[in-house]
């Protein structure tokens, strides 16, 4: 009921704030151009409509930048729905995101390049910037997507313009600021699992030329649309005419009070003997439906131009997540010696049934994972993965919530003298996370965890721009951020032996400045260099306290831990260009990234301290350097645009995220360095709007996008050797990935769409558009096995709108998944621990439709 009063109360706000100027149209606001709507004043141009990228601190043709740049503009993002830049990265070559846990915490990788490291404390190798605001904390890295003005994805290291933890990419994220015209709109969206969605923006001029105000908001609501077995009243009485179906075997595993390896199951035992002390009858203890979506965003930008020389913006906002957790679908399978089994029960004693089959043969009876049946041969069971059953109904005894407020202020100045160009940018913001997370996706405790943290972030950025128009320009700057994190986590870890608790707090204090030059000379008109340097300082401080020990609280061991560290180098770029024409442009680029060192936010274990090793070690920093050629050219009046680029990376200590066991059999998520990587690839772009002025006015607007890559990316020297058992002494097992792909770096991607609007001869506008995402297998660990894997995946999204003939209103249906296709959006191997892998899966086929309203 909350939830609903509060989704009402945030949708009468936006309806309220966007939707009153709608009665002042007939002031002439109606006649406000596409690019005053959209608060920018890109350069106009025939044919192929020309991005801006701002990769540098000045602003710059997307064509004139020898870089490798993905530009989604509002209306891209509209039809692919997109509300987080997770959905960006499925439709980017060589952009991967993963976020199987909760709506925060993602790891982002480009080119195959990241840090596949969910904690709280994460540093990525891909920078994130929200209106030029570097965004370090992960929970601050997915906010909503509304009332954008373009998100960027520039691959490729940018340590010298873009900052710190840039030696993969960038991702930049630009609001729409107000142009000082009076316009806005509203949208809004209903689809499947009732999807409601409302967005809106409203701008006004307050005080002339010189004060205007733009405040944009959105709330978003779906239905959960998983089936947890464990809350629904189905199965919670037997089926006494089928004593091995279905419903008794989810019965018997979700309700009766099984006796297990691990203690009692079921929901309908007191809690005093390990149940949940559910009456068969009531409300369910836990939800009968997961996986919802909930959250809420508003944000205010305040611009102040005194003069035509002084350009000030003050931005505000606030978010807020009230969704659940993700739920993960459960497999069963053994790892020995390296050597993995599917079938039978995890170390809980439970099976996901919906994956099995089950047999009857005289007296032996049983379920196994296994499409086919009359076997009780379990050692020859083989399976594909968790799409053999139901991909969206499990077993779940603990439903977690994810609660997620992030706010922040940005004040941006822009003050212009002569030549001369001061930019500023000053920032505060601040989040909060609550997660509730059932990882082992079973009715079972197997690994449940209680995840709260809290980080408030100051971040400065300063350059001085010279440009006089003529052959040479230049930049310095730097660059300062302080960030204090305070994670408080709670674990209950069973892995079929006994039940442990384990709780663990730390604080972490981050500090980074840096300063930097970058110059560019205009040889000729067919020539120009450009390059630059930047040096960083990278410290931490960092400071934990775990506990752990029995359930029971009968006693504890405690772990006591400080480190404080500090890394300094330098990362720069060179570039030289080449203009034979006006449309015609070759790129060759040298550049160096570097990553500062990271520790693991996960120690909360003793015993590894006294096998010698210290888990509070960092790992060394990482660094890259990389050869990069290009071309972007533009053909026939520019109405076919064909970019291209080829790349080697040779990469030193790159930084990897690794579980490795304990002499306590608890698997210990661990920061390791790889010795050395290397990875080469391709990239092409091409953009046509092929009719443009050649076919008959209704019919000449066809655009057509398409984008593909090749990667080839291999770890070159990296083994790791763990130990296996409880006992000191235990043998030692020695893993080679020398050779095996990088993670996240699928081999092969095609994505594009093709979008034809019909002219209705004064009748309005119609646009139907399909989009596209081809991305090659995908491994989420360094061992490359297919099972922790998302095999070749295609996906479709196609979209029919029509618009008035003022293009004021629009009504659009939409279709996303189109072929209801089940995927893996990332994997969890708990094989040593729980028996288990977790598998996160992708969003089925969705529609509905929307209406936008401008102004």
């Amino acid at each position: 009921m909350a939830r609903a009063v509060e989704g009402i109360a945030i949708a009468a706000f936006v309806i309220l704030v966007t939707g009153l100027p709608v009665m002042a149209q007939d002031d002439g606001a109606g006649d406000a151009d596409a690019n005053q709507r959209s608060g920018s004043d890109p350069p106009q141009t025939p044919g192929i409509e020309e991005f801006i990228v701002t990769s540098s601190g000045q602003t710059q043709a997307l064509q004139d930048a020898s870089v490798s740049v993905s530009s989604f503009d509002q209306e891209y993002l509209e039809a692919l729905g997109a509300q987080t830049i997770i959905d960006v990265a499925q439709f980017t070559p060589n952009l991967e995101i993963r976020s199987p846990y909760s709506n925060t915490n993602p790891t982002l990788f480009i080119r195959g390049v990241g840090l596949r490291d969910f904690n709280a404390n994460s540093s990525s190798s891909v920078a994130v910037f929200s209106d030029d605001v570097y965004m370090n904390s992960p929970v601050g890295q997915l906010s909503q997507l509304f009332d954008v003005e373009d998100v960027q994805v520039l691959r490729g290291p940018q340590g010298v313009l873009s900052g710190r933890n840039a030696s993969a990419g960038a991702i930049r994220v630009l609001s729409r600021r107000p142009t000082g015209t009076f316009n806005g709109y509203t949208r809004g969206t209903y689809g499947r699992f009732n999807q409601a969605e409302i967005e809106g923006a409203l701008e006004l001029p307050l005080w002339g030329d010189m004060l205007s105000i733009r405040s944009a908001g959105v709330w978003n609501h779906r239905d959960p649309f998983v089936n947890n077995r464990c809350g629904d009243q189905a199965y919670a009485n037997p089926d006494r005419a089928d004593p091995f179906g279905f419903v008794n075997r989810v019965h018997q595993q979700c309700f009766t009070g099984l006796t297990q390896p691990n203690g009692r199951l079921g929901t309908t035992d007191p809690v005093s003997q390990g149940g949940n002390g559910w009456v068969v009858g009531q409300k369910g203890f836990v939800p009968d439906k997961v996986n919802d979506t909930s959250n809420w965003a508003a944000r205010t930008i305040l611009r102040f131009q005194p003069t035509r020389n002084h350009d000030f913006t003050l931005k505000l906002g606030y978010s807020q997540n009230r969704a659940q957790a993700r739920q993960l679908q459960h497999l069963s399978v053994s790892e020995t010696a390296g050597i993995f089994q599917f079938g039978g029960d995890d170390s809980g004693g439970y099976l996901d049934h919906d994956n099995t089959t089950c047999f009857r043969q005289g007296s032996n009876r049983g379920c196994v994972s296994s499409p086919t049946t009359g076997s009780s041969n379990l050692s020859n069971i083989t399976i594909n993965g968790p799409e053999l059953g139901d991909p969206y109904a499990g077993d779940y005894n603990y439903v977690g919530d994810d609660f997620v407020d992030r706010a922040g202020a940005t004040l941006r100045g822009d003050i212009y003298m002569g030549a001369f160009t001061l930019e500023t940018v000053t920032s505060l913001d601040w989040n909060e996370r609550d997660s509730g997370v059932d990882i082992d996706g079973s009715p079972n405790i197997g690994v449940e965890t209680e995840l709260y943290n809290t980080a408030w972030q100051f971040y400065e950025d300063i350059r001085l721009l010279w440009d006089d128009g003529k052959s040479f320009t230049w930049e310095v700057g730097g660059a300062a951020m302080f960030e204090k994190l305070f994670v408080d986590n709670i674990f209950l870890l069973n892995g079929g032996f006994a039940l442990s608790r384990i709780t663990q707090r730390y604080t972490q204090k981050t500090i980074y400045w840096s300063t930097y030059a970058h110059g560019a000379w205009a040889v000729s008109e067919e020539f120009n260099i450009s390059g630059g340097a930047r040096w960083n300082y990278d410290s931490r401080d960092f400071s934990i306290i775990a506990l752990r020990g029995p359930a029971d609280l009968s006693g504890f061991s405690r772990i006591d831990g400080t480190a404080d560290f500090a890394e300094e180098d330098w990362a720069g770029e060179l570039s030289l260009e080449y203009k034979p024409l006006e449309d015609v442009t070759f790129y060759g680029k040298y550049s160096r990234g570097w990553k500062g060192p990271h520790i693991n936010g996960l120690v909360f274990d003793d015993e590894i301290l006294e096998s010698g090793e210290d888990p509070l070690e960092p790992v060394k920093p990482e660094t890259v350097n990389v050869l990069e050629a290009g071309f972007k050219t533009q053909w026939l009046d520019r109405r076919l645009q064909f970019n291209g680029a080829g790349f080697y990376y040779d990469y030193d200590d790159i930084q990897i995220f690794q579980l490795r066991n304990a002499d306590s059999g608890i698997p210990v998520p661990t920061l390791i360095n790889s010795n050395d990587a290397e990875l080469y690839g391709v990239e092409i772009e091409v953009t046509a709007r092929p009719l443009e002025g050649w076919a008959p006015l209704g019919v000449e607007g066809l655009a057509v996008f398409g984008s593909f890559s090749w990667l080839q990316g291999q770890y070159k020297d990296f083994s790791v050797t763990r130990r296996v058992g409880e006992l000191a002494g235990a043998p030692a097992i020695t893993e080679d990935f020398s050779g095996n792909q990088l993670i996240n770096s699928p081999e092969f991607s095609f994505t594009g769409y093709a979008a034809w609007q019909f002219d209705l001869d004064g009748m309005g506008f119609i646009t139907p558009r399909f989009d596209w995402s081809f991305k090659d297998r995908v491994f989420f660990n360094v061992d490359n096995r297919e099972h922790l894997s998302q095999p070749p995946l295609w996906l479709f999204n196609i979209r029919l709108a029509y618009q008035t003939p003022n293009e004021l209103v629009e009504v659009a249906g939409y279709v996303r998944n189109l072929t209801d296709e089940v995927y893996r959006a990332d994997v969890i191997n708990l094989s040593r621990f729980r028996g288990a892998v977790l598998y996160a899966i992708g969003d089925p086929r969705v529609y509905g439709v929307s209406v936008n309203l401008r102004w």
